[in-house]
């Protein structure tokens, strides 16, 4: 089962969490604040954080952002009693797993522990054009690679397990695949996106500065699919690597 570590201040609160995660199988830490949350993961692996939004001295977000900033793909929950947009719209972008609103049910929070063990795909296909798309994928297939198709940034921004690879089209019915990388490389640093698009003039248009940086390459469509699935197993070894 999943090691979890909880990273809140309320005793009681925080005792009542790892009991009943503890109830559920999973091996449970728990710390009273960001600081010790960031000692605790520099010698220690978990499969995910729950913390809650407001500690004393650094914050949950404070907590997200430098696990990031250390290149640390952690899941981290973040849990808040206070109903602010903003605040849930600047965890997201920073990577956070999801943001749940006090009082919860752990009905609610158990389905997002589960995630945690799931198993990802190795390489994540984002293409409406489901033709391509599934073309793409059984090349994939050929290679012993196990993808996922998903067609728009919607379904891209609600995933809970994220590959090591994702093949990211530019141009998607409800956004752009810059968002769809700037979101993954948000929620693990280490990914890596490559760019997909049927309209070149989109790369030439897309300077580097602006592009996130767990973008590794781009391709024009039609795609030199040789040259594209020689490029995910060389990602794909350097992930495994690491």
């Amino acid at each position: 089962m999943s090691a979890i570590l909880v990273v809140e201040d309320n005793p009681e609160l925080a005792e009542n969490l790892s009991e009943i995660l503890v109830s559920q199988g999973h091996e449970v830490h728990s710390v009273a604040s960001a600081e010790a949350a960031l000692e605790f993961l520099a010698s220690r692996r978990v499969s995910g954080v729950l913390t809650d939004l407001r500690l004393p001295g650094k914050s949950g977000l404070d907590l997200l952002r430098e696990l990031r900033a250390n290149q640390d793909p952690t899941p981290l929950i973040l849990m808040t009693a206070f109903a602010d947009s903003s605040a849930t719209r600047h965890a997201q972008e920073l990577g956070a797993l999801d943001v749940m609103l006090k009082p919860f049910r752990m009905s609610e929070l158990f389905p997002l522990i589960a995630e945690l063990e799931s198993s990802a795909p190795s390489v994540l296909v984002v293409d409406d054009n489901r033709e391509f798309a599934e073309n793409l994928a059984d090349a994939l297939r050929t290679r012993g690679f196990e993808p996922q198709v998903i067609a728009s940034v919607e379904e891209a921004l609600c995933l809970r397990t994220l590959p090591k690879v994702a093949l990211v089209d530019l141009r998607l019915p409800d956004g752009s695949g810059l968002q769809v990388a700037q979101r993954l490389g948000a929620q693990n640093p280490e990914i890596a996106v490559i760019l997909i698009t049927g309209y070149p003039e989109d790369l030439a248009d897309q300077a580097s500065a602006d592009r996130p940086v767990c973008v590794r390459g781009s391709y024009a469509k039609p795609v030199p699919m040789s040259d594209v699935l020689e490029r995910v197993a060389a990602e794909l070894m350097v992930r495994t690597r690491t």
